[in-house]
């Protein structure tokens, strides 16, 4: 990733292309991070809580309606829900047993 051609032009502004290279960047900070704090007790995670109802796509009325579908309804959070996933990480006493094996997706409890 070439992060010295960031941000896109305007007439290349999409905002769901902006989610997805900073989702990809907190995804890459947090690996070099668990590799250069390996060995000790600082521990990294990077979280993808699952499909929440921002309106992150409320500018679009096509996305809007793709992401309100029905096939996309059932898998929704709300916003409460939706920061279970990054509490569990932030909060959770398990965190150092398994920080080094996956990833914390659409994590609820």
């Amino acid at each position: 990733m070439d992060l010295s051609k960031l941000p896109v032009p305007k007439d290349w502004y999409h905002v769901f292309a902006d989610y997805c290279v900073t989702k990809a960047c907190d995804s890459f900070h947090a690996r070099n991070l668990q590799k250069k704090y390996a060995g000790t007790n600082i521990y990294t995670t990077c979280v993808h809580p699952g499909l929440i109802a921002t309106g992150i796509s409320d500018g679009n009325p096509y996305e809007n309606l793709f992401f309100k579908s029905m096939t996309f309804a059932p898998l929704r959070k709300g916003i409460p829900s939706g920061s279970a996933t990054t509490m569990y990480c932030a909060l959770s006493p398990e965190i150092p047993e398994h920080v080094r094996k996956g990833y914390f997706f659409y994590y609820n409890r």
